[in-house]
């Protein structure tokens, strides 16, 4: 399941970053998208440009979707939020303040790097993101 997550997640990224480069009229390495809990701890989505945000998005303009059909927003957030607070506790950083921020390179690999505010902690790698015990919670 954990795998099935994974590889779909990474083909939505990559989807989202490619969509918004094209509204920005910029390569796709220079948008960024960002995962960070809010308040009431649901998942916040932002799209950045060259590092600057720009917008929030939901997790259906994540989708590129007006109706999620395939279900992926009843369980995909959820896995998300555990993931985010087991990375908050392994890097020791207060639940609001990190993010992880997703991006693509020159020979288009998708990298993900962990944000303590706007401090840069460390890149993580998709597969540490998703763990199965964060599908449990």
């Amino acid at each position: 399941m954990v795998e099935f997550i994974s590889g779909k997640f990474e083909n939505i990224v990559r989807k989202c970053l490619e969509k918004n480069a094209k509204d920005f009229e910029v390569d796709k390495k220079e948008v960024q998208l960002s995962l960070k809990l809010s308040e009431d701890e649901n998942v916040e989505y932002s799209i950045s440009k060259m590092y600057k945000k720009q917008k929030n998005i939901t997790f259906l303009e994540v989708l590129d979707v007006r109706l999620d059909f395939k279900g992926y927003s009843l369980f995909v957030p959820k896995f998300i939020v555990s993931s985010l607070k087991r990375i908050s506790e392994e890097n020791i950083i207060n639940i609001n303040d990190l993010s992880v921020m997703m991006f693509t390179t020159e020979n288009n690999t998708l990298n993900l790097y962990v944000y303590d505010g706007f401090k840069p902690i460390k890149p993580i790698h998709l597969s540490s993101l998703f763990n199965t015990d964060d599908i449990i919670e």
